[in-house]
């Protein structure tokens, strides 16, 4: 277990110009009406929900608390397909990863449905700005509000009451394994994020990449919820918040 940075991500437009069959080999775009615009598979809500829990914050950005935004240029093909992937510098890059990081979590996307032209799919050039944030105020999808003052490192780690052998102990006594799970016999780790605040109270807990499904997130969610006051984090010999990961393993077993 180590302490995680909540990745943010800003998209407030996605900007699309129409691209001839000729041009994806090349930078040339042509700024005319579009018909239809290139979309991600399910919308904006779906795109950024994928963003996420795909975007992965570099180590380097973290630890020099560097944020920023960068913007990802790529083709979306007459088939949908992401081609080309360029980082857009207006003066000069942000470094310390983020430009890699914004390119791999667009190059995990799924097919988009293609933008239209006289009523013919065709390729176009879409940019999108990912923000990296260290601190988010915004709400999660538990409408908790994150915390101010969060500290990313401290000098004293919070701890479940009575330590790690207690919590795998309170883990094993109340993890319910999924119905649908067992009855596929699913299995698999389902890594989360979240918050233990200055009173040691778990707040704002979210998954960690591609959800595995049969119910797995949601139980893996509602263990954590459940459990009892953390002793906080401490810097300075002053409790503190601090975001947190841990992985919660499901394996099947036959009777």
């Amino acid at each position: 277990m180590k302490l995680l940075l909540i990745i943010s991500f800003l998209i407030p437009s996605i900007f699309c110009t129409a691209q001839s069959d000729t041009s994806i080999g090349d930078k040339t775009s042509y700024p005319i009406l579009i018909e239809q615009e290139p979309e991600f598979t399910g919308g904006i809500k779906a795109m950024l929900k994928f963003i996420d829990r795909n975007l992965e914050y570099p180590q380097i950005a973290l630890d020099s608390l560097i944020e920023g935004v960068v913007k990802i240029r790529f083709i979306v093909t007459a088939k949908g397909e992401l081609i080309n992937f360029m980082v857009v510098v207006s003066k000069e890059k942000i470094g310390f990863g983020l430009e890699e990081a914004a390119i791999n979590v667009v190059k995990k996307m799924p097919n988009w449905k293609p933008g239209k032209q006289n009523g013919l799919e065709v390729p176009m050039t879409c940019t999108i700005p990912i923000k990296f944030s260290l601190f988010n105020k915004a709400t999660t999808a538990f409408n908790e509000k994150i915390p101010e003052n969060i500290f990313l490192i401290s000098t004293v780690k919070p701890q479940f009451p009575g330590g790690r052998t207690a919590m795998i102990e309170f883990i094993s006594k109340n993890l319910k394994y999924p119905k649908a799970a067992m009855n596929s016999k699913m299995e698999g780790k389902v890594l989360l994020k979240f918050i233990i605040d200055s009173l040691g109270k778990i707040c704002c807990v979210d998954i960690v990449g591609e959800p595995i499904g049969y119910g797995l997130e949601e139980e893996a969610i509602r263990i954590i919820r459940s459990m009892p006051l953390w002793t906080p984090a401490y810097t300075d010999e002053i409790p503190v918040a601090v975001y947190y990961r841990m992985p919660i393993t499901f394996k099947y077993y036959e009777e």
